[in-house]
């Protein structure tokens, strides 16, 4: 695989809620809001996010990635 795709454009919010680690390409799609809570490190890869139409991406942990 190339990516690990969480969520669809059909499923409902995403929220991260305390600090986690991916080790491959990492996409976090939803049709609605993604929260992160908590820090989203990936160094090395990349990390997409897609919120749905009119939907907030946002939050207070910080993002690592480089890929």
């Amino acid at each position: 695989f190339s990516v690990i795709t969480v969520g669809g454009a059909n499923a409902g919010a995403i929220t991260l809620g305390a600090n986690t680690t991916f080790t491959s390409n990492l996409a976090l799609v939803s049709g609605g809001a993604i929260t992160l809570n908590g820090a989203l490190n990936n160094s090395g890869n990349t990390v997409t996010l897609t919120g749905g139409n009119n939907a907030l991406v946002s939050g207070n942990g910080n993002i690592t990635a480089s890929g």
